[in-house]
């Protein structure tokens, strides 16, 4: 059976009587690092140096007259709302409201905030004009307090290994049932054929499970971020393992797909050969020894 795929290019929306203000957050654009460079893009990919210590401002480029104009006297059931998503460890927080008439211009994002939910990684911004409480029923109106009106979504990441994995926890029963250890620190489930297929969005190469404490801990501001590092080791080994057969009967490597991505990574100066490759992982204290050097983690250990 063919997997199915969405061919629709827009989610259908129910409040036809606001449908010229969906467009009302196109114009926000991202302004990135000390330069302040702005873009307009929806995803942005950054080497793993750009993401340390990352300066983010979101400068909104809102018409305010002209939604307050629209909206009338229901403007302040509306709220700008600025929600920060974790993808690694499926966390969302809303960090900011603004009343329709005192939307900034520009938004400063704290640093400690894009650490926080970005692990150096992967961050996830949505901003959106919401009810911010229930209004009574108007047709093409929305009426539950979190419905939206106009919604505009960015995705910073970086251009690594491990941005390409889906994390979740695992009980001590899951491990036992998956692993045959109540106590393995990880499970790879990997899709065979993924690492030579044009990769997906949506479609991660490997969901990883990790041991439900550990992966508490590596929400906490204290050990957090090391012990992230330290298991995104763990994880990069456990997938080019599971995904041994497919690195082994691989004669090239198609343009994009992720087998390349993970050349280039593992390569210091240039790209990794596809035969040091295969050598590397029939011999799995080299594949981890490779991994180690690639995510420099003598360089985390030193700062304990």
């Amino acid at each position: 059976m063919k997997a199915w795929r969405r061919t629709e290019t827009r989610v259908a929306r129910p409040f036809f009587a606001l449908t010229d203000i969906e467009p009302a957050l196109d114009g926000v654009t991202l302004l990135l690092g000390e330069e302040e460079r702005e873009s307009y893009q929806d995803h942005q990919q950054l080497d793993p140096a750009d993401f340390e210590d990352l300066q983010l401002k979101i400068r909104t480029n809102i018409d305010i007259q002209q939604l307050v104009k629209r909206l009338d006297d229901k403007k302040d059931h509306f709220q700008l709302i600025m929600a920060l998503r974790d993808p690694m460890l499926k966390k969302r927080v809303t960090k900011n409201t603004w009343n329709i008439e005192e939307i900034p211009n520009e938004i400063l994002l704290d640093e400690d905030e894009v650490l926080r939910f970005g692990h150096r990684r992967e961050l996830h911004i949505t901003l959106a004009l919401a009810l911010c409480k229930s209004i009574e029923p108007n047709p093409g109106w929305p009426t539950k307090k979190g419905d939206w009106i106009a919604k505009r979504s960015f995705v910073i990441k970086t251009n690594t290994m491990s941005s390409a994995f889906d994390l979740r926890k695992m009980t001590a029963d899951e491990a036992k049932l998956w692993t045959g250890f109540r106590g393995a620190l990880i499970h790879v489930d990997y899709i065979d054929g993924r690492l030579l297929e044009e990769p997906e969005e949506d479609s991660p190469l490997a969901t990883c499970y990790i041991a439900e404490d550990v992966y508490d801990s590596m929400q906490r501001a204290t050990e957090g971020p090391l012990l992230q590092s330290l298991v995104m080791t763990e994880v990069v080994a456990g997938v080019l393992l599971a995904a041994g057969e497919d690195i082994e009967d691989a004669t090239d490597v198609p343009k994009g797909v992720p087998l390349e991505r993970i050349l280039n990574h593992l390569g210091a100066d240039k790209r990794m050969g596809l035969d040091q490759l295969k050598s590397i992982i029939r011999d799995p204290l080299k594949l981890r020894a490779a991994v180690h050097d690639r995510l420099d983690v003598i360089s985390q250990l030193r700062s304990l």
